[in-house]
Parts: structure tokens; sequence; C-alpha cells
């Protein structure tokens, strides 16, 4: 598979990892902000293990096949360029009951 190139505006935070393994819905609120308090202007995040649903707005994800929200497989990867993106945010395990791991850096 190819992977697409992707540019990246910003000065990249720490990496965080989120595994999931419970149906709450996540968001990014714990690394919105860098240690001086600037907002996040964009991220990069990996799905590494498991399939997750994610929003942008104020909908929560929903699982399972007639769920609500935009699936990330495993694998797969996506660039947020926007504060207002990053802090939309939410995403949960694709299934009930499922489990998912996000790799994320937050731009500043």
């Amino acid at each position: 598979m190819v992977q697409p190139v992707m540019t990246f505006d910003g000065v990249p935070g720490t990496t965080t990892k989120f595994a999931m393994a419970a149906d709450t819905v996540l968001t990014l609120s714990s690394i919105y902000t860098n240690s001086d308090g600037e907002p996040a202007v964009g991220a990069i995040i990996t799905c590494e293990v498991g399939n997750i649903r994610f929003t942008l707005g104020g909908t929560d994800p929903a699982q399972g096949a007639s769920g609500t929200g935009h699936v990330l497989a495993s694998g797969g990867s996506l660039q947020l360029s926007g504060g207002p993106l990053v802090r939309g945010l939410k995403f949960r395990p694709h299934t009930s009951g499922g489990s998912a791991t996000l790799q994320v850096t937050c731009l500043f």
C-alpha cells in the first residue's frame, strides 16, 4: 500500500498514545494546548490497532455498522489542519466492546 505524502504546518508537540478499551467517547482535550497555553493548529493521527469512528463537530460517534461518524481503519492516518477541527474531534472504537489504539501529535 502506498502512503500519501503529508505536509504539516506548525511546531509538533509530544506524541500521545490513546489506547481505547471501552465504549467511551474521547477527545483531544488533554493535549489540545501546549505547555505555554497555546492551542493546537493541527494534528497528525494514526490508527495503529483496531478501527475507530470519529466526528468533527458536536455529534458523538456511534458504533456499529449503522453508526454515525467517519471510519478510520487500522493503519490509516488523518491530518487535521485547523484548531477547530482538533478541538471538535471525538472518537471511539468502531464496534461496541472493541478496542483501538491511536498515536496523536498536535501541531502548535
